[in-house]
């Protein structure tokens, strides 16, 4: 049985009706996005994902996100999406994760990703900012 995160997320995608030129898809080898929306007029779509995907087919640009790449450098700004969904918790490094999502998009691109451990905010709201696991936690120590 899915969470109630994964199955809003499923609703969501599926009222979707995806048109662009570009669209990376980052994490995307598990479950590729063509198959999750309602409609998909893309003219390149390319899967970004670990050089060894758990599941799922092949990555057509093979990097770890969490780290600086140059293979990254030949995509940048060239996006008029990049989907980054289910892959952030799995992400250490999530400000080098964003400024590397950000670098793949144009300045007029969109760029849609998924938190799942997104909680309500406590006081006070404007320090709030993240969540750590146990094995989040046990990451960032060893770095």
């Amino acid at each position: 049985m899915s969470s109630s995160y994964r199955v809003s997320l499923d609703k969501w995608l599926q009222s979707q009706e995806v048109k662009a030129g570009t669209v990376y898809d980052v994490g995307g080898a598990q479950e590729q996005m063509p198959r999750r929306v309602k409609s998909w007029e893309v003219g390149e779509y390319l899967i970004f994902d670990l050089p060894h995907p758990h599941k799922g087919r092949k990555p057509d640009v093979a990097v770890d996100i969490n780290e600086f790449s140059p293979v990254l450098d030949g995509y940048k700004g060239m996006a008029d999406i990049v989907y980054c969904l289910e892959v952030f918790e799995y992400i250490y490094d999530p400000v080098r994760a964003m400024k590397n999502l950000a670098g793949l998009v144009k300045p007029t691109g969109r760029i849609y990703a998924s938190f799942p451990f997104y909680y309500p905010v406590h006081q006070p709201v404007d320090n709030d900012y993240l969540r750590y696991t146990l094995a989040g936690t046990t990451k960032i120590a060893q770095v």
